[in-house]
């Protein structure tokens, strides 16, 4: 597991909860629109606010209207 200070220094800009919903406005992430998210918070690198600002992030960029799914897995209640 990589330390905060690991993560800042491959971090080549601030990665913050506005960066982040710019980023996927970029992507074409609209509000009101529905995404499936499955992500790695270390694959961001150091994100000012961790998995806080990552779903503010999701929820600013896709409104009141949107909806944002996670996938769960649940492996000990895998029986049909």
């Amino acid at each position: 597991m990589s330390s905060n200070w690991e993560l800042m220094a491959r971090t080549d800009r601030p990665v913050t909860r506005e960066s982040i919903r710019r980023d996927l406005v970029k992507l074409g992430l609209q509000e009101g629109d529905t995404v499936i998210v499955h992500s790695s918070l270390k694959a961001l690198g150091y994100v000012v606010g961790a998995s806080v600002a990552v779903v503010g992030a999701l929820l600013d960029a896709v409104g009141d209207e949107g909806t944002i799914v996670t996938p769960s897995h649940s492996y000990g209640h895998s029986d049909p």
